[in-house]
């Protein structure tokens, strides 16, 4: 933005935040959840989000409202688990496979049809390649965030040296000159002085609570992962590690379930040689060890989709109405502390009220405005403190502190250019790009359909894989498979 006294600062009077509007997801969630067992705390709908660390909206909203809908999510595939091993141990009596209609049924026997729904459990991953579609989006709008950061933190690092060697380019100026009221002196030599002073001492204060060295590990981690490299060097720590930690964690959950559902249906397939003897005992244990392993990974599977489920419906609760306020009340309960001078972000999402930084912005530009108006302006006139026009040399001053010295619309006086832009760096513009792109695009929109897709993957692959464990315990009563009795036919 161009330096202009002519401009305000970036405020509310000429300057429009950035707002959220939910997308489809988030509204899908807000608002199409069922919810009819949440409190008062949670509103009319059970919908509205209420800080859940005590009573009533831990029960009202964080139990009553969300946490049953992933406690329904996980428990209905839960259910189906202890169902199917309940079948499993009925089906080992051979009353009851005389008995059961799957034992008669050709499709419930059927290996391909076993092996179809193991496809389908496998394919039931599939929306999470759009969670990690929009992982990968959270990670751009973080580091994006981070980068604009880096570089107002830059910009204001510059400002303040630049300020600082004005400010004694100034000083060398004034030192030259005498106190005394001739015509060559300067009687608001000490006052000039004093102010010089004062501006150091916000100079110090305002010093950042941390430099673009700081972020820069951040941002290297937040950059896309080279493919070419990874099989010379895994990224640790460094460029790409976060992006590519992400893609890991899908690559390691779609492994141990495609492993799944390969020994799975190994254990569909009957051998010859399995029918009798040491065989035949290997491969019922080879069945059960399949089902116990296979069970702990489902439950590991639906429990994470439920934690996630929970996860994503309270923070659609958050996001939809005032995101930034309640994203407020949460730090703020939480006792999360910011780094030492560093200022609350959420100003920046409204940018209402005073700017928290604002005692530090005054630190300098107040001494700035009190020697214009009481030493540089009445010694260019002539008006007390100085006797005579030009005395304190305000021809040299001029150029540093002149406010009416304006090109092209903006300052040209030296100091009074930096203080615009260092206040301009810390006003709504520029800092409201960053708490949007952090608080909306990254959190409110990447991580919420994040946990969204990753619920709906993991507990459909969990669904399809479970009904095809009731179909491993059909079989007929007296054959294991097609293929042998048609050898006893013959």
């Amino acid at each position: 933005m161009t330096a202009s006294p002519d401009d305000e600062y970036t405020t509310l009077a000429n300057f429009e935040p950035l707002t959220y509007t939910p997308g489809e997801w988030v509204t899908l969630l807000h608002k199409s959840m069922p919810r009819p067992m949440a409190g008062d705390a949670a509103g009319t709908d059970g919908n509205t989000f209420a800080y859940p660390a005590e009573d009533p909206a831990q029960t009202d909203y964080l139990i009553m409202s969300v946490g049953v809908l992933g406690a329904a999510s996980a428990g209905f595939c839960l259910i189906l688990l202890l169902f199917m091993w309940m079948f499993h141990c009925c089906m080992c009596c051979s009353c009851c496979q005389k008995r059961c209609y799957c034992a008669k049924c050709c499709c419930c026997n059927s290996k391909y049809v076993y092996f179809l729904f193991m496809t389908l459990g496998l394919a039931g991953l599939a929306p999470g390649w759009l969670g990690r579609a929009a992982a990968q989006e959270t990670l751009t709008a973080f580091k994006d965030a981070v980068d604009e950061m880096s570089a107002i933190i830059t910009a204001a690092e510059t400002g303040l040296a630049t300020y600082a060697t004005q400010m004694g380019d100034l000083k060398l100026i004034v030192d030259a000159q005498t106190q005394g009221n001739g015509n060559t002196d300067c009687p608001g030599k000490t006052d000039i002085l004093r102010m010089l002073t004062e501006i150091e001492d916000g100079l110090a204060e305002a010093k950042l609570p941390a430099d673009a060295k700081t972020l820069e590990p951040l941002q290297d981690m937040l950059l896309p992962y080279e493919t070419s490299t990874l099989m010379e060097e895994i990224p640790e720590f460094g460029k790409g590690f976060l992006t590519f930690s992400l893609d890991a964690l899908f690559v390691v959950i779609a492994i141990w379930t495609a492993c799944l559902c390969f020994f799975a249906c190994c254990a569909k397939c009957n051998f010859k040689m399995s029918k009798s003897g040491l065989c035949a005992c290997l491969h019922t244990i080879y069945k059960a060890l399949v089902m116990v392993f296979s069970s702990l990974i489902l439950i590991l599977n639906f429990g994470l989709g439920g934690v996630l489920l929970v996860l994503s419906t309270m923070m659609s609760d958050m996001c939809y109405s005032d995101p930034a306020a309640n994203f407020e009340i949460v730090v703020d309960e939480a006792g999360v502390e910011f780094p030492d001078g560093a200022p609350d972000p959420f100003w920046w999402a409204k940018c209402e009220g005073t700017n928290p930084m604002q005692t530090v912005l005054d630190g300098f530009k107040t001494p700035l405005t009190a020697l214009v108006d009481q030493i540089y302006t009445p010694c260019a006139a002539g008006a007390s403190p100085c006797t005579v026009a030009g005395q304190c040399d305000t021809d040299a001053l001029k150029p540093f502190l002149d406010p009416a010295l304006v090109a092209d619309n903006a300052y040209t006086a030296k100091m009074q250019k930096t203080v615009f832009d260092f206040t301009e760096l810390f006003m709504c513009e520029k800092l409201n790009k960053v708490v949007a792109g952090i608080m909306y695009d990254g959190v409110c929109e990447g991580l919420i359909n994040t946990f969204f897709f990753l619920w709906a993957a993991l507990t459909a692959s969990s669904f399809f894989i479970i009904l095809a464990f009731y179909l491993l315990a059909c079989k007929k009563p007296s054959d294991d498979d097609e293929e042998d009795e048609d050898d006893t036919k013959k």
